[in-house]
C-alpha cells in the first residue's frame, strides 16, 4: 500500500498515473483487472478509457447506470459477488472489451467532499468473493488515486495556463517591438534625417 501510494504521489501525467493505478492495483488485490472511471462535469457522464493493444477506446457511462454510476452518485463503496443477480448491472461496456466479469468491488473516488470518479476491481483471481476488508483496501486505493488525479489534471491545467500566458506575451512583444519600429522610431530617423 505504501508503494502504491508513493508511486502514484509521483506521477504527474494524467495519462500514465492511470495507466500505472491500472496495474498496480489488481497486484495489491489479487484480481483479475482494475478499472477507472473519471466523471466528465459538463456532460455529467462516467468516462472509461480502455486501452488495447492497437489503441485505446473510451466508453461513456450515465451516472444513473450500472453499479460504478451508482457509486459515483451516491458515494457509497460497493460489493457485488455476483453481478448477473444485481439490478444495476450494465454489461455494455464488458461485452465490448471482450471481458467476463463475475464480481465487482466499487469504490468512489473523492477529493475533499467531491465524487471525481469510481474505481472498481474484477474477479478476484482465487474465485473468492470480495470482502469488507477488499472495500476497505480500495477505498483507501481510491482516495490516494483520486488525490493523485487531481494533482496531475491541476499540473496539466498550470502548464495550460502558463503555455498561454507565454504565446501572449510573446505576442505583446511583438506588437511593442513593432509599434516601436512604425512609431516613435520612425519619427525619430526622419528628425534625425532632416536635421
Amino acid at each position: 500500500l505504501y508503494e502504491v501510494g508513493q508511486a502514484l504521489s509521483s506521477n504527474l501525467d494524467l495519462e500514465s498515473l492511470l495507466n500505472e493505478i491500472k496495474e498496480r492495483v489488481p497486484e495489491v488485490m489479487d484480481a483479475a483487472r482494475c478499472s477507472i472511471m473519471l466523471i466528465d462535469d459538463t456532460t455529467r457522464e462516467l468516462i472509461l478509457v480502455v486501452d488495447n493493444q492497437l489503441e485505446a477506446k473510451e466508453f461513456r457511462l450515465p451516472l444513473d447506470r450500472g453499479i460504478a454510476g451508482w457509486v459515483a452518485s451516491n458515494g457509497i463503496g460497493q460489493i457485488v459477488n455476483d453481478v448477473e443477480q444485481d439490478p444495476r448491472w450494465f454489461d455494455g461496456i464488458a461485452r465490448d472489451v471482450d471481458f467476463v466479469t463475475h464480481s465487482i468491488v466499487c469504490a468512489p473516488m473523492r477529493v475533499r467532499d467531491r465524487v471525481i470518479g469510481v474505481m472498481q476491481v474484477l474477479n478476484k483471481n482465487n474465485g473468492e468473493p470480495f470482502t469488507s476488508q477488499d472495500l476497505r483496501l480500495l477505498t483507501t486505493l481510491a482516495s490516494q488515486a483520486a488525490i493523485a488525479v487531481e494533482n496531475a489534471r491541476l499540473v496539466h491545467s498550470l502548464k495550460r495556463e502558463r503555455d498561454k500566458l507565454l504565446a501572449k506575451e510573446a505576442e505583446v512583444r511583438a506588437d511593442i517591438a513593432r509599434d516601436l519600429h512604425d512609431g516613435p522610431t520612425q519619427s525619430v530617423a526622419a528628425i534625425a534625417m532632416n536635421i
